[in-house]
């Protein structure tokens, strides 16, 4: 909406300012005009999401990235129909004179609209704009990349099993049919776990098995008969002193 008011607007300023008719060719220059700053808003904020939006499956995003999908979504739908349809919606609701106006005004050529004279004066302005939105994107790749490489490093199966993070702390399962043991790292060194817990729940197909797993050396681990395999379904609850308890999600592979 925000965008679509601005783009009126600067029709207005076109008109009253510039002394442009009301008719095609002011129409198709101020949404020229106005593209540019339209498509650096969206995909900045496109950009932004990103990480939400490629996530969906990383703990604590369950809630985050449903959002996401949805303002994504609008923000490609709002873009598009204020680029199309509001230019279209103002050049057929303009009064009958600027009709005539119109007509008379047709001749124009739209090769001189795509080039104005004010151009000129515009140009190194919007080149700036260029060069510091290309700017801004090639200083945030690296970053993006860098977190990427450190996270994979850090996220490394030391035992086997299967690794997700959660608020900077990795946790690492290892299940089989008779031994579940829980690994707990923060940055790369293990976690004390002598005075800690974990209650883990199973899930596969229609079975559900409730394990709670005690100290085992540097490690938490229970011992018994298990239900796993691939695709079963894991939900931990750790509890360790003087922290609030951490909650992650497995799938086994």
């Amino acid at each position: 909406m925000r965008n679509g008011i601005l783009c009126v607007s600067h029709y207005l300023n076109l008109m009253r300012i510039e002394g442009e008719s009301f008719d095609h060719t002011m129409i198709l220059r101020g949404s020229i005009e106005r593209l540019s700053p339209v498509l650096m808003t969206a995909l900045v904020t496109a950009f932004a999401l990103a990480p939400l939006l490629f996530e969906a499956e990383r703990p604590g995003t369950e809630i985050l990235h449903p959002v996401a999908v949805v303002i994504f979504s609008g923000l490609i739908s709002s873009t598009l129909l204020d680029t199309f349809l509001t230019p279209c919606n103002v050049l057929a609701l303009r009064p009958p004179r600027c009709r005539e106006s119109a007509r008379r005004s047709k001749r124009r050529s739209i090769l001189t609209l795509l080039n104005p004279p004010h151009a000129n004066q515009k140009g190194k302005t919007m080149k700036f704009s260029k060069v510091v939105a290309l700017a801004a994107l090639v200083s945030v790749g690296p970053t993006f990349a860098a977190d990427k490489h450190d996270h994979a490093h850090e996220h490394e199966s030391m035992h086997g099993g299967v690794v997700v993070e959660v608020k900077d702390l990795d946790l690492e399962l290892v299940a089989k049919p008779e031994v579940i043991q829980l690994h707990l790292r923060d940055h790369g060194k293990p976690v004390d776990v002598a005075n800690g817990s974990a209650k883990l729940t199973l899930l596969s197909g229609a079975n559900k098995q409730d394990v709670e797993l005690r100290p085992a050396g540097d490690r938490l681990e229970a011992k018994g008969s298990f239900k796993v395999g691939a695709g079963t379904k894991l939900v931990a609850v750790v509890t360790l002193p003087g922290k609030p308890s951490t909650t992650a999600r497995f799938t086994l592979k």
